[in-house]
């Protein structure tokens, strides 16, 4: 996307593999923690039956990005500052995502990226 001037969507595909990157993260190795606190951080979706992470679906199927974001925050998965750096990469790929005005240059891609594959995909093993 970005190799061919496509920077909008260079945004949106660099935040699906830094999040994928989480949520595998999650999967093979904090599973476990991430359902306890995914329990003690939003009660309320399990008031009529407990819900669990099993599968990459599942985050899809129950939580919204920025709830895995939160859970994985409060359970210790990612660090104070991670957490900080994809929420605003989220709210950036919303902007991206959607029909705007908003420009996207080069510069701003190169920093998204850089951001995203350094500080996220490359800290998280």
């Amino acid at each position: 996307c970005y190799k061919h001037g496509s920077l909008r969507a260079a945004v949106v595909m660099t935040w699906n593999i830094a999040f994928s990157h989480l949520c595998d993260h999650v999967l093979a190795k904090r599973l476990a923690d991430f359902n306890a606190r995914w329990k003690q951080t939003y009660p309320g979706h399990h008031k009529n039956q407990t819900l669990t992470i099993v599968t990459f679906d599942d985050f899809n199927d129950h939580l919204k990005e920025s709830q895995v974001l939160t859970i994985c925050r409060s359970a210790g998965i990612i660090s104070k500052n991670i957490h900080g750096i994809m929420e605003f990469a989220l709210r950036k790929r919303n902007t991206a995502a959607h029909p705007n005005a908003v420009i996207i240059d080069s510069v701003q891609a190169d920093a998204f990226i850089s951001d995203l594959i350094r500080n996220v995909v490359l800290k998280i093993a």
